[in-house]
């Protein structure tokens, strides 16, 4: 997305603080006071003449209670605050079991993060830095780009033993880890029946390898520093603080669009694997102490997705995304302490439960229907989906 692009993102950014629970009854107030001045004044007038504080406050309480009662947009505006108020909370109490966020001090944070030497996870890997944190990178390649990080680490994902030792090497250097993003990821295209010949599985078995189970074996090595010992009755974490795991899935989990069959499913796995490592934190571990979150970007214009994003032709509603763009919402949400599912753009968060209970014929005309959506796969695999000779 261009920057100062307008999209449903940027409209609803400066609007998010009006739903808090501080701001939300002063501005029901405001909106009140302009919509019956004379209703709130005489409320006001009647409640000065009451006897006692109670009394007063009942008053007012009634003549507020009346103008809203009349104001169909004031109704509407509170029932959505306390909607999020609500969900807010339910989170903190059932996921997190923790009522409070923790402040986040980043100079003292140590954050992991893997695919960082460019894309996505590189610009975590800078935000994180100017916010002062210690930040890990690990990548494949020989070095980062911008070698933002305090320590580089070069490290397939996909070899649990590798990351035991990467693990040993972060724990001398810089400390435990508190935070971690599984930002490694590949993407590649053809069609599920595509011959051996054009498309071996074990192209596509390369693609799950890496998004999937390189992100469990990232997860399950990195988070034990989160946790309290397992042969040991305590409940204190090893760093002291417990942490955040934030894992990247994708819109492709919920829309599967044609010639992109072995991503799809590899990120509905990492959408999965969240999920389930959310309920074992809780009912398992039983720490209220580590966040677990998912971040799933619909279509995003980087380095692994060069020459494939074709612009949908609604960039208000479904925006094609940049790197900078996830990255800010990634870091936002370490930054909140609060276990979420983010969906980018957000217009996703309405489409992903659609997609769950439509019936397959309508989702099917849907998603025929915004060309550019499926072109953006359709014409790009039947041009590039040749796996190369060492695949």
């Amino acid at each position: 997305m261009p920057k100062g692009h307008f999209n449903i993102d940027t409209a609803l950014r400066p609007l998010w603080p009006l739903l808090s629970p501080r701001v939300a009854p002063l501005v029901a107030l405001l909106f009140a006071y302009r919509a019956r001045p004379d209703q709130l004044y005489a409320a006001l007038q009647d409640a000065r003449v009451e006897p006692r504080l109670t009394d007063r406050l009942r008053t007012l309480i009634k003549g507020l209670y009346d103008v809203v009662k009349d104001q169909r947009w004031i109704r509407l505006y509170l029932v959505v605050s306390l909607v999020g108020v609500l969900q807010r909370t339910l989170t903190r109490l059932i996921v997190d079991r923790a009522l409070y966020a923790r402040k986040i001090e980043w100079s003292k944070h140590v954050v992991v993060v893997t695919g960082a030497a460019r894309g996505i996870g590189e610009a975590v890997v800078v935000q994180l830095k100017q916010r002062g944190a210690r930040v890990v990178a690990i990548d494949m390649a020989d070095k980062s780009t911008l070698g933002k990080e305090d320590l580089y680490v070069k490290c397939d994902v996909t070899d649990e033993e590798a990351l035991r030792e990467a693990r040993q090497l972060v724990l001398r250097e810089l400390g435990f880890p508190t935070m971690v993003v599984s930002a490694a990821g590949l993407a590649r295209h053809s069609f599920v029946c595509d011959p051996p010949h054009l498309f071996p599985s074990s192209y596509a078995t390369k693609l799950h390898d890496i998004n999937l189970s390189g992100t469990y074996n990232f997860v399950k090595v990195f988070s034990q520093d989160m946790l309290a010992d397992y042969d040991e009755e305590v409940e204190r974490p090893r760093n002291g603080f417990g942490g955040h795991i934030l894992l990247i899935a994708s819109g492709a989990a919920f829309i599967s669009l044609p010639g992109n069959a072995s991503y799809n499913s590899s990120k509905a796995g990492v959408y999965s694997l969240s999920q389930t490592l959310g309920f074992e934190l809780d009912v398992w571990h039983k720490t209220n102490k580590v966040r677990n979150s998912v971040v799933c970007p619909l279509m995003v214009e980087s380095e692994m997705t060069r020459g494939r994003m074709a612009p949908t032709r609604d960039q208000f509603l479904l925006p094609t995304l940049t790197v900078d763009d996830v990255s800010q919402a990634i870091v936002s949400t370490l930054e909140s302490d609060r276990s979420q599912t983010v969906m980018l753009p957000a217009a996703l968060h309405i489409a992903q439960p659609l997609v769950q209970v439509l019936p397959t014929w309508m989702l099917r005309l849907v998603l025929k229907g915004t060309h550019a959506a499926q072109d953006t796969f359709v014409g790009y695999a039947a041009k590039n989906r040749f796996a190369p000779a060492n695949s």
